[in-house]
């Protein structure tokens, strides 16, 4: 049988009425098998409190780095990664008050469904205005998948901004490097000029331009300028007559190399702020993908959180049995509040390791 042939024939087949009879078995295998349906249902909420976590984990991680670059949006990162938290916070809380309504539906309102002195219209009354009360209650819950979304959407919108002022800043800086670089060598050559033109011609009138003294005086400026001003106050006559030149010279140097060291500190640091981009710039394609795992989350999340509706359909299918008068010993409807007991004894207990889970960077 072909996957077409089986899906076709499985639509007709459960498009037909079903037996009384079959309708109890399966509600008993349904009810039977609710340990492992427990059991499964634990390995998935730990693994939904274990993703969560590790989301803000990532975003924070993301946070840090746009901030070490020094983005101007770096607030913004910030913000949304408590954006995060807070809806994260929300979820345990909405989880929590989930938790409650489950305990109430399949304490007190099934006890008093399974209650023969009280009249079909009194039960009746009483799951309407508990229907009241759990639907206000679950409003947080049927907003709150919206409400990632909308996350969602606004981390989107974030990467492309910050991948955006990263880009603009990494071609800045590489404008202002290059910048840098050719005013460094203008100052050199200025440098240099000084070395060839004032250095250079005392050396040979000493006749000292071989020798180590004659390799300290050619190979460092400030060493040059060093020695030849201390042989000037020592007294060398043949000196005596560039002492005004050479202090000019020396002072003029100094400036320029004082120029020289501001400069290629302005380089040190771009290329500093450069690497830093380098990293932020991981940044924004991180986020899509956090974003993709926040959606596939909150997906997972919301049929366990959202166990209002879930709650109020059952309510609504009990108040179907009681306006038919069904009996509490009719076999279908007996099956069907254990079945309802059961399924909502696990709801409880799987939200509560939901509600009470802490974030991991509390």
């Amino acid at each position: 049988m072909s996957d077409d042939d089986f899906y076709q024939q499985l639509q007709e087949a459960t498009s037909k009425p079903i037996s009384d009879e079959s309708l109890e078995a399966a509600q008993k295998a349904l009810q039977e098998s609710s340990n492992q349906t427990l059991v499964d249902s634990i390995k998935e909420i730990q693994q939904l409190v274990s993703d969560g976590n590790a989301l803000d984990t990532r975003l924070l991680s993301a946070y840090h780095l746009i901030q070490k670059a020094n983005l101007s949006s770096a607030s913004k990162m910030n913000d949304l990664r408590d954006a995060y938290v807070k809806l994260l916070w929300d979820s345990r809380g909405i989880a929590g008050s989930a938790k409650g309504a489950a305990d109430d539906f399949g304490g007190d309102m099934l006890d008093l469904i399974r209650m023969e002195d009280v009249s079909a219209s009194d039960k009746i009354l009483e799951l309407e205005s508990w229907k009241k009360l759990t639907l206000a209650k679950g409003q947080a819950a049927i907003d709150q998948p919206q409400q990632f979304q909308n996350f969602d959407t606004q981390l989107r919108a974030y990467a492309d901004e910050a991948e955006q002022e990263i880009g603009d800043q990494q071609s800045e800086a590489k404008e202002q490097l290059e910048k840098f670089r050719a005013q460094i060598k203008d100052l050199d050559q200025q440098i240099e000029s000084i070395v060839v033109n004032v250095v250079t011609p005392i050396v040979e009138f000493l006749k000292i331009g071989a020798g180590a003294f004659g390799s300290i005086l050619t190979g460092s400026p400030l060493s040059a300028f060093t020695a030849l001003l201390k042989a000037i106050a020592s007294g060398v006559v043949e000196l005596k007559r560039f002492e005004k030149e050479l202090k000019e010279a020396d002072e003029k140097r100094r400036e320029l190399m004082a120029q020289r060291d501001a400069v290629q500190e302005q380089v040190r640091q771009l290329e500093v702020q450069q690497e830093k981009l380098g990293d932020a710039s991981t940044v924004p394609p991180s986020l899509r993908s956090i974003a993709d795992a926040i959606d596939d989350f909150s997906k997972r999340m919301t049929p366990f959180t959202n166990i209002f509706t879930q709650l109020i359909n059952e309510a609504n299918d009990i108040i179907g049995f009681l306006k038919n008068d069904t009996p509490l010993s009719d076999p279908i409807f007996s099956s069907k509040l254990d079945l309802v007991k059961g399924l909502v004894d696990v709801d409880s207990r799987i939200l509560h390791i939901y509600s009470s889970a802490p974030t991991s960077n509390d």
